[in-house]
């Protein structure tokens, strides 16, 4: 049952990392037009493993916390402009 519970978060940090990487895509392509010789293979790389840093620590706010994971999936969804099908 605790597995279950934790499974309803799925689509809220999903969603979240998709916001995230698609900041990450349009700042790569504006960097990459502004910065002579910008090593994109070496943004992504980076750019990726903090969106995996950032998700993570989300995933696991709202797997500790279910008090306020309701009221955090909310602020992702204002902050990140994410469906609000997430909460359902």
């Amino acid at each position: 049952a605790d597995w279950l519970s934790h499974r309803k978060h799925i689509p809220a940090i999903n969603a979240l990392k998709k916001s995230l990487q698609s900041i990450q895509n349009e700042g790569i392509d504006y960097h990459k037009k502004k910065i002579n010789g910008f090593d994109t293979e070496q943004a992504e790389i980076i750019s990726t493993h903090l969106i995996q840093k950032i998700t993570t620590q989300f995933a696991k706010h709202l797997k500790h916390d279910n008090s306020s994971a309701n009221q955090t999936i909310d602020v992702l969804q204002k902050v990140f402009n994410i469906e609000n099908t997430i909460n359902e």
